[in-house]
Order: structure tokens, then C-alpha cells, then sequence
């Protein structure tokens, strides 16, 4: 692949120090939707886990998905909070780049949970 095409990958996924209008109606579109996303993962994990209750390890069927669901539950708690906040722009653009950051690991860590669930399951 071209290096344009990862430059365009990398533009995509960074946050917009240039342009403070637009980083901050980003920071307000993401305040208002993320404690929903948040849930909404919480919720998933809470029905795939109980799916797998009975068959797979305690590890793998309640202790990670009680983490990821603590997880979950405390990032949209955070962002609940900050949706009526007034903060600083350089405390937006981290908190914008942390959640960037975060939405790679929160994806491996729910792909390998669920590469984990996989022999256990069944048709």
C-alpha cells in the first residue's frame, strides 16, 4: 500500500490540533455519544458472557467480562460527566487523544476475549 494511503489512515484517527473549532465540536459530538457506545459494549459483553456461563472457565466467561464491563462503566461515567463541563482546549485534545488510543486496545482486548470464547461454544 501507498504511504498516502496510511497518511490518509493516520489523518483519519488523529485529533485536530490545527483547527480548534473543529476539535471542539469533535470533543462535543464524542461527549454526547460515548457514554452510549460504552453502554452498549457493557451490554453486549454482559449478554455474550452470560451465553457462555455454564461452559466456559470463570476466567473467560465472568472475570474479564466483569473487567471490560468496569471498564466500560467508568469511561461513560467520565464522559457523562464532561458533557455540561466547561475545560480547558488542551485538556479536550488529550482526552480526545486517549480515547483514540484507548478504542485500539478496548478492540484487542474484545477480539482476543472473544477468541478466547470460541472453543467453548457450539452451532
Amino acid at each position: 500500500m501507498s504511504h498516502n494511503f496510511w497518511k490518509s489512515v493516520q489523518r483519519l484517527f488523529s485529533v485536530p490540533v490545527d483547527d480548534a473549532d473543529l476539535a471542539n465540536a469533535e470533543f462535543r459530538a464524542f461527549a454526547q455519544q460515548i457514554p452510549l457506545l460504552y453502554f452498549i459494549l457493557a451490554t453486549n459483553t454482559i449478554a455474550v458472557s452470560s451465553t457462555y456461563a455454564k461452559f466456559g472457565h470463570p476466567w473467560i466467561s465472568n472475570y474479564i467480562p466483569g473487567c471490560l464491563c468496569i471498564f466500560f462503566v467508568a469511561r461513560a461515567i467520565k464522559w457523562w460527566r464532561l458533557r455540561r463541563t466547561e475545560i480547558p482546549y488542551e485538556t479536550k485534545l488529550r482526552l480526545l487523544r486517549t480515547t483514540n488510543k484507548l478504542a485500539f486496545f478496548r478492540a484487542v482486548a474484545a477480539t482476543v476475549w472473544d477468541i478466547l470464547l470460541f472453543p467453548h461454544g457450539d452451532p
